[in-house]
């Protein structure tokens, strides 16, 4: 809980003024029943009329604070919550950043999207549906019971005993009802076979087994089921316990409204008061029984969140080393470092005019030559450009494309933008002529606006390429490191692209892994 509440620090401020405008609101309510049922019982009497206006005033005075007041904290709580939920997003994504590619590589998408989308929203709810509520609930129930023990002592300890019964017991009643960690590994699972389901949905359908995909989700779909069934039913104990107390604690209002009355303890003009109070009193406390049957769940998000909510120590400033223009880049004996694998050591040299080409056979550790010079693993011997080393350089010294680089779900024209932001259609086009594909574009209803769809499905696998293709010669660096750039291209165009594309980086130094060259 320490690194959440570092991180929603700044949010508490907020938290705390919705809760004092909860607090006010519920007694707000129970201001105005009071009023009400002093005023009915008063206006019995026939009094004179300046008798009922203090009254009358408050009735109308609680009657349109109770609203606005609430509506008021609905604001500030959500206000508070969804930026808590913000923070705890953007820290989530941090953590993700100060991971290795191997550790990246361990982390499941289903369970990843599960914490950043539902677990975050879990959460939210502990200071949305537990925390404020109980602590609102509390306030406005001890003024509550305040009024009651202030006109007749006795019915104030007796209905401020079961309150505070109520404040614990239908808590702890409730949380016996809340979902285990079984139920929510379930859910995990479902989010990763839902991925499955849609990301592979043609492979699903070719190999005949996205039925038997559909039939594991609907089997953990009706387990979940039967545990929140199990869950509801014993969610009723803490509804019961809330209902049993409140009755109780309104007969025994009513005895000692009866019995004050009968000894001259209590006015007639405020049986009703007593009386009626506990239902506004016991009402803060009416949402409690279904928010602490989700309390586990809340608490299991909670545990599973803190891992990814790491705070890291501040990362020292460091003063990279600017590229040498034309430098020539020197590889001796190196040897990228991967867990249980080893890869045979590797020297060559790339300058402008001439590309190192790689060439091996798969599993040789070429990708991973090229993971390591941009710093993604560790490796062992010299990497250096015109004397420098390159773990010494700025980052954006390298233009890079490797073989899973992305394709956003948008438009041709910002999927290109990527390698270079401030680039207008004309230069966009020039790229795309010459990686073959401006006659594409122009044949396209949307031309440059046509969206690429998920993962670039709208595209064939050589036209995706040619897309990555343009986005990276956008790039302006001293060095571009290329991994399999014309994959899925016939070879008779991939042996005019290397042409183009060599001769657009003639003034790079170029390192490109390829089998086709």
């Amino acid at each position: 809980m320490k690194n959440i509440l570092a991180i929603i620090r700044g949010r508490l401020s907020y938290f705390a003024v919705a809760i004092f405008l909860s607090a006010f609101s519920l007694m707000a309510a129970i201001g105005l029943l009071a009023c009400s049922a002093w005023l009915i019982s008063m206006a019995s009497t026939r009094p004179p009329v300046l008798v009922l206006e203090v009254a009358i005033v408050s009735v109308r005075f609680f009657g349109l604070s109770r609203g606005v007041v609430k509506y008021a904290s609905r604001i500030v709580e959500h206000k508070a919550a969804l930026g808590a939920q913000s923070d705890l997003r953007v820290r989530i994504y941090e953590n993700l950043t100060h991971r290795t590619s191997q550790e990246l590589l361990a982390v499941r998408r289903g369970a990843a999207i599960q914490v950043v989308v539902g677990d975050v929203e879990t959460l939210q709810d502990l200071w949305l549906r537990v925390a404020s509520p109980w602590i609102s609930a509390v306030i406005a129930g001890v003024a509550g019971v305040g009024i009651i023990y202030s006109l007749l002592p006795i019915a104030g300890e007796i209905v401020g005993g079961l309150f505070a019964l109520a404040c614990f017991a239908v808590p702890l009643l409730s949380s016996f009802a809340s979902g285990s960690r079984h139920q929510r590994r379930l859910e995990s699972e479902i989010f990763d076979q839902i991925m499955q389901a849609t990301t592979m949905v043609e492979e699903a359908m070719i190999f005949d087994f996205d039925k038997r995909l559909l039939q594991e989700i609907d089997s953990k779909q009706i387990s979940i089921a039967e545990i929140e069934s199990r869950n509801a039913r014993k969610s009723g104990l803490g509804s019961a316990a809330y209902v049993k107390l409140l009755g109780l604690a309104i007969l025994l209002a009513i005895i000692c409204a009866i019995n004050g009355f009968h000894n001259h303890h209590l006015a007639g003009i405020n049986v009703a008061v007593i009386i009626l109070l506990p239902l506004a009193i016991f009402d803060g406390l009416s949402t409690l029984p279904n928010a602490f049957s989700h309390i586990a769940k809340i608490w299991d998000a909670k545990r599973v969140l803190e891992p990814s909510l790491q705070l890291f120590p501040e990362e020292p400033t460091f003063d990279y080393v600017t590229a040498p223009h034309h430098a020539t880049l020197t590889l001796t004996n190196m040897q990228p470092l991967l867990p249980g694998v080893s890869l045979a050591p590797f020297s060559g040299e790339a300058k402008p005019g001439a590309p190192l080409i790689i060439r091996g056979r798969s599993g040789a550790g070429k990708s991973s030559l090229i993971h390591a010079l941009i710093g993604f693993i560790d490796f062992t011997g010299e990497a250096d450009l015109g004397g420098v080393n390159v773990r010494d350089l700025d980052p954006s010294t390298f233009t890079t494309m490797l073989q899973d680089d992305h394709i956003f779900a948008t438009s041709i024209r910002e999927n290109i933008k990527i390698g270079k932001p401030s680039a207008g259609d004309r230069e966009i086009m020039q790229i795309l002529e010459v990686v073959e594909l401006a006659d594409l574009i122009n044949q396209l209803p949307g031309g440059l606006d046509t969206l690429v769809g998920e993962a670039g499905h709208n595209f064939s696998g050589g036209e995706k390429q040619r897309i990555k293709l343009a986005r990276m010669l956008l790039r302006n660096t001293e060095v571009f490191l290329l991994d399999e750039p014309f994959e899925y291209l016939d070879a008779h165009q991939a042996e005019r692209l290397t042409k183009k594309v060599l001769g657009v980086l003639s003034t790079k130094t170029v390192v490109m892994v390829s089998h086709t060259y």
